[in-house]
């Protein structure tokens, strides 16, 4: 097989197995110089593993603006975005093709990275935007491109994930200081301790609209939730220890009947209310 035939027909190949990737083999006939080009899919080790041996090829990957997009977002997230120190075009554009390098088909992710990334895109409003322009859009922070939850009986939005969780828009609402610059620049929702607290500002707030209060509640349903699985691990590792039924009841409020009846409760997988109910 010719070396045109063997590289054509590679790129036929690579446009086959990676939906969305367009590849093509040209050759230069200046430099006299074979160079295959295509546009996300695999990463260079995959295709160079895969060129006639000996040869001696120009690869060239470029990126989708959804891939580019996809980086930023999960630069941002991750905080690494943020870490850059100059802002030149050059620099952020690099930023995101260095953190695209290793990855196979980075258009191709979806969940709340895609859907972020899709939002940013729409954000930008142009059809062809610089990468810089993507990398310096999610810089500024994304937490912009989510959504307050509904207060529709009908749970309308359910599964969307640009809506944003119960502690989420409690962080985007009462967080402030440090913890309202992480939420802005990586979703970062508030610690525990300060969670509580605005949990009581929530409660306390007169102009918070339903979704606002649906949100405690939820809130307060996983915190129950998580103290519940806390506190089981804790009474059993207790146990475990040598520490008596009489002892753990008097630590939990409660007797000793009620603490071994708890814990083979849970160990059942029955539903038990945190302490010091029984």
């Amino acid at each position: 097989m010719s070396r045109s035939h063997a590289l054509r027909r590679l790129a036929a190949d690579l446009s086959t197995e990676h939906p969305g990737c367009r590849a093509h083999a040209e050759y230069d006939t200046s430099y006299r110089e074979w160079t295959l080009a295509w546009t996300d899919g695999p990463t260079d080790d995959t295709v160079r593993e895969r060129l006639p041996v000996g040869e001696a090829i120009d690869l060239r990957r470029s990126y989708t603006h959804r891939a580019l997009a996809v980086a930023a977002i999960e630069l941002s997230l991750s905080g690494d975005l943020g870490k850059v120190g100059r802002r030149d075009r050059w620099t952020l554009q690099n930023a995101l093709t260095v953190h695209l390098a290793a990855r196979t088909d980075p258009h191709a992710t979806d969940g709340r990275t895609g859907a972020l990334a899709d939002a940013l895109l729409d954000h930008l409003g142009q059809q062809h935007p610089d990468p810089s322009e993507i990398a310096a859009a999610a810089r500024g922070g994304v937490a912009h491109l989510l959504r307050q939850p509904s207060a529709d009986a009908a749970g309308e939005g359910d599964g969307d994930p640009l809506v944003m969780g119960p502690a989420e828009y409690l962080t985007s609402r009462y967080a402030k200081g440090q913890a309202a610059l992480d939420w802005r620049d990586r979703l970062a929702t508030a610690p525990a301790a300060e969670l509580v607290a605005e949990l009581v500002a929530a409660t306390a707030d007169e102009h918070l609209d339903a979704a606002g209060h649906l949100a405690v509640l939820a809130l307060l349903g996983q915190m129950r939730a998580d103290l519940d699985r806390l506190e089981d691990a804790a009474l059993t590792r207790a146990h475990a220890a040598g520490a008596s039924w009489a002892r753990i009841g008097a630590v939990l409020g409660i007797t000793k009947q009620s603490a071994h009846t708890r814990a083979k409760r849970r160990a059942s997988g029955r539903p038990t209310r945190s302490s010091p109910q029984s």
